[in-house]
């Protein structure tokens, strides 16, 4: 989990995501986290779909984007985009809880 730690932190210049890697922790079994350069993805396991996964986050209060609505030729695994700008890294725990159940709810 370091190296993806420094990777995000690299990536978005900050340490905020790797200040955030502990509460991120919450959604294992449920999404595979990874910092791009496209946003923060998660990775969605267990056959979930994004489509179905994006509307129990959005019904959570929370906002993602389907990685499918993305995808135009080549399938891609399901994923779910996430932005937290704005959301200091020491309050993200309570939204990755709501994520992490709304994920479970699918």
């Amino acid at each position: 989990m370091r190296s993806h730690s420094v990777k995000c932190a690299a990536l978005f210049g900050s340490d905020l995501c790797v200040r955030a890697m502990p509460r991120m922790a919450t959604l294992a079994g449920l999404a595979r986290i990874d910092c791009s350069d496209s946003g923060l993805n998660a990775w969605l396991e267990d056959d979930r779909g994004d489509r179905a996964v994006h509307r129990a986050v959005l019904d959570a209060g929370l906002q993602c984007y389907p990685l499918s609505d993305y995808t135009i030729a080549t399938p891609r695994p399901d994923a779910i985009i996430l932005g937290y700008a704005g959301v200091p890294a020491d309050r993200m725990k309570p939204y990755v809880l709501r994520l992490a159940e709304a994920i479970a709810r699918t």
